[in-house]
């Protein structure tokens, strides 16, 4: 049997493993590439899983430019990769709930669900949305790399993205996550 001359103690199958476990980490860290496209040198900061009666809603990560510590005025963007089916209606109503305990009862709830009508579509396991800040008024939604809907709305930015990323968030030890901080 043929050995590694600097590891004569690792077999071709040891090997294999250990390039299959270096992949693995490397395809769950990559940006997706329109993330790339709007964020220099794009790194995760932090990633999260979120569970609902003990199973898995979707994975999130965060990227920032450079892996620069989470600022919100700062280039970031979340994606999404969903383990579950969920309908797009469901989507905009758990958002809508979400902003609504966050925030209170607003006079713009209606008009910003109107808007989301235009960005979620249902998922299936595998799919993913990627939502990127530009500015404090416009947040574009991507799905499966394809841009999806540009919504703009006054504030929209930390009032979406606080879903996941303010301690306010349903989940703070999640939101903590997302941005490195535990």
């Amino acid at each position: 049997m043929h050995r590694l001359r600097f590891y004569p103690n690792l077999t071709p199958l040891g090997v294999s493993l250990v390039l299959l476990i270096f992949m693995t980490v490397g395809a769950a860290i990559a940006a997706p590439s329109e993330i790339t496209k709007r964020l220099r040198a794009a790194e995760p900061i932090g990633e999260a899983s979120f569970r609902l009666l003990g199973a898995e809603l979707y994975r999130a990560q965060l990227f920032t430019e450079g892996g620069a510590d989470f600022e919100v005025d700062q280039p970031y963007s979340l994606a999404l990769v969903y383990e579950r089916s969920i309908k797009g209606s469901t989507l905009i109503k758990a958002t809508l709930r979400e902003m609504r305990r966050m925030e209170g009862k607003r006079a713009d709830h209606a008009e910003i669900a109107e808007k989301l009508n235009d960005c979620f579509l249902s998922v299936k396991e595998g799919d993913r949305y990627s939502a990127i800040p530009r500015g404090q008024s416009v947040v574009e939604f991507w799905r499966n790399g394809a841009l999806r809907c540009s919504l703009s709305h006054p504030g929209i930015r930390d009032r979406i993205m606080g879903i996941w990323l303010s301690d306010q968030s349903r989940d703070p030890n999640l939101s903590r996550q997302l941005r490195g901080q535990s």
